[in-house]
């Protein structure tokens, strides 16, 4: 079995981006992946592959392969190589502004196979407001919620 797993913040999603990494990012990130990095490698006869942002110099993996991600275009190309050859992809990476739906739909592209959640699940669970009215329309006690909308007035001139 050939896993590729892939996180974002230590993985190469900053590769391109100037100065250092965001500290909080990086330090869940690289929790999350070497978890998910250690029970893999585990597995008799599992290969586990993953990325490594250069500036990441202590990313603790086990034996699992470690691809250096030097460039924005590097980036893009080994997903969707590593997502289309490997029996199975594990996407860790934030909500916002969309990350992670664009990742779990270039590996779909790709033709690859997708263990962490599908695009249309994550479309749907990014936005809690959704999530809640899917789970009500299956059936699913949820509390009422509503969307607020906040009207920030112009600032004045001077102000």
């Amino acid at each position: 079995m050939h896993v590729f797993i892939y996180e974002w913040a230590t993985g190469g999603g900053l590769v391109e981006e100037p100065g250092p990494l965001p500290a909080s990012l990086v330090r869940e990130g690289a929790a999350m992946i070497g978890a998910l990095a250690g029970d893999f490698g585990r597995i008799p006869g599992c290969q586990v592959v993953a990325f490594r942002d250069p500036r990441i110099v202590q990313l603790a993996l086990g034996s699992c392969e470690m691809v250096e991600v030097l460039s924005r275009f590097a980036h893009d190309e080994e997903i969707e190589q590593r997502a289309a050859a490997a029996d199975a992809t594990i996407l860790i990476a934030p909500e916002f502004d969309g990350i992670l739906l664009k990742l779990a739909r270039r590996v779909i592209a790709a033709g690859g196979k997708l263990l962490s959640p599908s695009p249309d699940f994550i479309r749907i669970a990014a936005d809690k407001h959704r999530t809640c009215e899917t789970l009500r329309m299956a059936g699913v006690p949820t509390p009422d919620g509503r969307v607020l909308v906040v009207h920030v007035p112009p600032r004045l001139p001077g102000t």
